[in-house]
């Protein structure tokens, strides 16, 4: 097969990987053997492009490798994937190749579970084969979990559309979904939103009532020995890490995961989002994060990339990453797309976990700071606001906060309001970390901290560069009104602010053109009004087209 087939097979939408799986099938024997030469080769591959499926194959239908029911496209993907891994026919190879996919060859999610509707029905305990978790289409609204929910055995985690998943409170037995290395998560509500929250009622909820979403995968990191995921013991389920850059362990789309994370000691908390060495396959995009006790989105190496992420109201950093995150060998200083269009907006009442409560904390490692292959993401549009005007303690967050060793570029952003500096270089060489025209720091006296290489770039504005207002949440109506439409434009720039430079030219193969400075502007606009979002006191309103749900709240309990 040709290298420029093949590459296009490879960077095709994941909608082709993963829509057919609908369908659960058991796996033949045969299954991805298309030719019947007893292996599976770039020959499959090319039988399937030609359509010479052998006679063998088609008598177990081995040639729909991504179960979807028929021979299409999206099994031609599957099956590059599976062999860009380095998949073969029998183990260890098999397994290899299955890290680049959401599910095992010819088989899909399986049979939806029962709707478990009550907390005295919640599930809870080790899955070693597929899970599925109705939707709305099932008749299922509510789903309940209690304790540790660990999806392991290579298999996975589907959360079908429109459902809201409800973790038993329990500071004894936290619940928390863990999908160990090798596992996979699919979470895709781009047709009708999905929700993981508290199950205590609106109102009475809080952060820390469980302990989140963690997500363990074989991309590398720089850690010195084998990787385990903060908060859970050491070794087993916890860890994660390996030589795969491109493992494909998530799909998360319109997903809000709230009132999560727990403080277990000094340095060690679980997160609303913990993201350990996903591999550049993953998908998570159009993502909220909201009211964690510690940070709303970590990664711990890997290669990940996300577009439009919510990060708000998390009592540590609003993103965070470390550990060779999007990780570069030295000499190398080229830094590798990471995240395109976020919004950070703290409530300064939330800060409680850690005084150092930033927007963008960014490491390469505590463990060293030279470790190799050493932290370089580039994170392109973001608009990051601070909490200096909605009260609570005071501390001493930065809206970016660069140290321990760690390169990358930030560019063509806007960071106001944090009670501390805008940008804050500790531990960091001018040579490792960019920031890029143009970043813009407004409000409470921030500055740039650093050399004048380093803070070159950034300009200390004499007005907000956001329409506002800026005093989420003590303002109401809270960003949505009653109809589930967002109140204003409060973080799009009062005027267009033009870039100089169009992050899409670093690598068009996933930044989008968007040659503006912030998270909001043509052609995207507005982007979180895609969906509807929850009006005040009503997180899980059905208030979409169709009855679908709300995806963006606001809410503080």
């Amino acid at each position: 097969m040709g290298m420029r087939f093949k590459n296009a097979l490879l960077a095709v939408s994941a909608a082709l990987l993963v829509g057919g799986a609908g369908n659960a099938f058991a796996q033949p024997a045969n299954c991805g053997d298309i030719n019947n030469d007893g292996s599976i080769t770039g020959a499959d591959t090319s039988a399937l492009q030609a359509g010479t499926i052998s006679t063998q194959c088609a008598a177990t239908n081995c040639a729909d490798v991504n179960a979807s029911g028929g021979v299409e496209l999206g099994d031609q993907v599957v099956l590059s994937r599976f062999l860009a891994g380095g998949g073969t026919k029998a183990e260890p190879g098999r397994s290899a190749g299955e890290q680049n996919l959401l599910y095992k060859l010819c088989t899909g999610q399986g049979t939806p579970a029962g709707c478990a509707s009550t907390p005295a029905t919640a599930i809870t305990g080790r899955q070693t084969t597929n899970l599925t978790i109705p939707g709305r289409a099932q008749g299922c609204t509510d789903f309940y979990i209690k304790g540790r929910l660990t999806i392991a055995n290579n298999s996975t985690l589907t959360v079908l559309p429109g459902v809201v998943v409800h973790a038993v409170k329990n500071p004894a037995d936290p619940a928390m979904i863990l999908v160990t290395r090798g596992s996979h998560i699919k979470a895709d509500g781009s047709t009708d939103p999905i929700i993981f929250t508290s199950d205590q009622p609106a109102g009475s909820r809080g952060s820390g009532d469980w302990a989140g979403i963690i997500i363990n995968g074989f991309a590398p990191e720089n850690i010195v020995g084998e990787g385990s995921s903060e908060g859970l013991p050491p070794g087993g389920d916890s860890a994660y890490g390996g030589n795969n850059e491109n493992a494909f362990t998530s799909f998360m789309r319109f997903v809000r995961v709230e009132f999560s994370g727990i403080i277990i000691g000094e340095a060690n908390e679980t997160n609303v989002f913990t993201q350990n060495s996903l591999g550049r396959l993953s998908v998570m995009e159009n993502l909220q994060a909201h009211h964690g006790a510690d940070d709303c989105f970590e990664w711990f190496g890997g290669y990940v990339r996300s577009k439009f992420l919510v990060a708000s109201a998390c009592g540590d950093d609003a993103l965070d990453w470390q550990i060779g995150y999007q990780g570069q060998a030295d000499p190398a200083t080229t830094p590798l797309a990471a995240v395109q269009f976020a919004l950070v907006t703290q409530d300064g009442a939330s800060v409680g976990s850690d005084p150092d409560a930033h927007g963008i904390e960014a490491d390469n490692s505590e463990f060293g700071f030279d470790l190799q292959k050493r932290s370089a993401p580039y994170f392109c549009n973001i608009t990051a606001v601070g909490g200096s005007a909605t009260g609570g303690p005071a501390h001493t967050g930065d809206g970016a906060r660069f140290r321990r060793g760690t390169a990358g570029r930030l560019e063509n952003s806007i960071l106001e309001n944090w009670l501390s500096d805008g940008i804050d270089f500790r531990d960091t060489p001018s040579t490792r970390l960019d920031v890029a025209p143009i970043v813009n720091l407004f409000g409470n006296g921030m500055t740039c901290t650093g050399d004048a290489t380093q803070c070159a770039d950034a300009t200390v504005t004499g007005a907000s560069s956001l329409a506002g207002p800026l005093t989420y949440p003590t303002d109401a109506p809270v960003m949505c009104d009653g109809a589930g439409n967002l109140v204003g434009a409060r973080y799009v720039p009062a005027a267009p602010i033009a870039a100089a430079d169009d992050c899409r030219n670093a690598d068009p193969s996933f930044f989008s053109s968007a040659p503006y400075v912030g998270a909001f502007g043509a052609p995207f606009g507005n982007w979180l009004g895609a969906k509807k979002c929850c009006p005040p006191g009503q997180p899980f309103a059905n208030n979409g087209p169709g009855g679908t749900r709300c995806w963006l709240s606001f809410d503080r309990n």
